[in-house]
């Protein structure tokens, strides 16, 4: 039995019904801009950042064909990107300015020595070779940097 996903078109651009109309439209408003942008996915109900490192900064642009959806592309001259989870994000920055985040957006986790610990499940989820390196992973997740 096949399910049909409900959408809805903001700007030509197609999102998942359960997105939040503001999230919809920063999306399509940024599309084609030549500065990055960086998303944080997470759980919509509690705000909770997975902390994913990879595929969440990059340029917007959108899918070809019948269904335009939000693509994230790491370098303004390729072609091909991601589809951005955009009914998954808790928080939109462009730059070092958070645009948009979830009303009880937080992101449990800390440096312990070389490692990043997420707090709320007591697990590594980051190992470096030296505290510093550590650090700047740590600014990475919290938004303090947009690149590792």
């Amino acid at each position: 039995m096949e399910t049909t996903k409900k959408t809805k078109v903001v700007n030509g651009m197609t999102f998942d019904e359960s997105t939040p109309q503001r999230v919809c439209e920063i999306l399509s408003n940024n599309c084609n801009q030549n500065y990055t942008v960086r998303v944080y996915y997470g759980d919509v109900k509690t705000g909770r950042d997975w902390c994913e490192a990879y595929d969440t900064v990059g340029y917007i642009r959108r899918s070809c064909g019948p269904v335009k959806v939000p693509l994230l592309i790491a370098r303004r001259n390729l072609m091909g990107g991601h589809v951005i989870l955009d009914n998954c994000i808790v928080k939109i920055q462009i730059g070092r300015d958070v645009i948009w985040q979830h009303e009880n957006y937080h992101c449990p986790v800390e440096q312990r020595g070389c490692s990043i610990y997420d707090t709320q499940k007591d697990k590594v989820i980051f190992n470096a070779k030296t505290e510093d390196k550590a650090k700047r992973e740590l600014d990475f997740f919290l938004g303090r940097r947009n690149n590792h």
